[in-house]
């Protein structure tokens, strides 16, 4: 099970950062970053955003803007 979420994870990474658009990366935690994206994040090649304290549920938890 491992190897197939990882499979997927690192070909929606890859799909997520060849995207021709806007783009951002919504977080709870920075430490949740592979290398391609961290690398992509550096390179500039999306916006990210770090919410710190909340869980999965980040609209739910987290209501009220910034």
């Amino acid at each position: 099970m491992a190897d197939t979420f990882a499979f997927h994870r690192t070909i929606l990474d890859h799909t997520f950062l060849q995207a021709r658009t806007a783009r951002i990366l919504i977080l709870a935690g920075a430490d949740r970053l592979d290398n391609e994206l961290m690398i992509g994040q550096m390179q500039g090649k999306f916006q990210m955003a770090v919410i710190p304290g909340v869980g999965h549920m980040l609209q739910e938890i987290n209501g009220q803007p910034t």
